[in-house]
């Protein structure tokens, strides 16, 4: 794998402890699908030498960039929040195995979780561009935590908000209505991005209901391609890695512990 060089665009804070991060680069949307991700090196000569892992919310081919979003939540992620326009930096992309696309009409669900909204972003976005309609479950701590959804707007059917708080939207968790959306709208596919607490009771209720759900899990990666083994999942088929057979997988395939 070879590293691509890429500069920061642009890196602003959109919510709270949430950044978006827009980087500019040859190629670097070449072959990216919704659900896949890319792994990024910080700085050669900084002191956080392992590559992160990033879901990539959007691909410009006509401008070469791609968004990310990330939560501040420790060092290597601050360390991120302070880099300045213009800033050089490496990655690999794309990587992984993403959402499998509907082959024809048909309602989908797209159910976020905190930063797991990112590549439901992207997925989003190429459903629209191809005629597919979707609608939106995001849920969060408290409003400040949502990020601003009117540029992928017109993109979405329905969006269902909420909140722990009841600051915005309903008071509660996103998977709290799951199970009588699906009975009323009659979906075909879900799509599911955010805590694994979240992820879980949105495969249990999508197995009951025997709807289609796709799950895009998270595990801490050292490589990306599968030769580290770090981030392996257990599966009814046996241990899958995130970064090669995922990170996107049938829920009802997963071991969720």
């Amino acid at each position: 794998m070879e590293y691509i060089k890429a500069k920061i665009y642009e890196n602003n804070q959109v919510a709270r402890d949430v950044c978006q991060l827009i980087l500019t680069a040859p190629f670097i949307t070449a072959g990216a699908s919704p659900g896949q991700f890319i792994m990024l090196r910080l700085a050669e000569n900084s002191k956080f030498y392992l590559n992160r892992p990033f879901a990539i919310a959007a691909a410009d081919t006509s401008k070469q960039q791609i968004t990310l979003y990330y939560k501040v939540a420790g060092e290597g992620t601050r360390y991120l929040s302070r880099l300045p326009a213009g800033s050089m930096m490496e990655l690999i992309s794309p990587l992984g195995n993403g959402f499998p696309l509907p082959k024809e009409e048909q309602k989908n669900l797209l159910l976020a979780g905190g930063i797991g909204i990112a590549p439901l972003l992207f997925l989003a976005d190429k459903l629209w561009r191809q005629k597919i309609s979707a609608d939106l479950i995001i849920g969060d701590k408290t409003a400040d935590s949502l990020i601003n959804l009117t540029q992928i707007r017109p993109c979405l059917g329905n969006i269902s908000i909420y909140t722990e708080d009841g600051s915005l939207g309903k008071k509660g968790y996103p998977t709290d209505d799951l199970a009588m959306m699906l009975q009323e709208n009659q979906y075909k596919t879900v799509y599911v991005c955010g805590p694994t607490v979240m992820m879980q009771r949105a495969a249990g209720i999508t197995i009951q209901k025997q709807v289609k759900c796709y799950v895009s899990l998270e595990e801490r990666m050292g490589c990306g391609f599968g030769a580290c083994m770090g981030c392996t999942c257990k599966t009814l088929a046996g241990p899958k890695r995130l970064c090669v057979e995922g990170p996107v997988l049938l829920s009802e395939e997963v071991c969720f512990e």
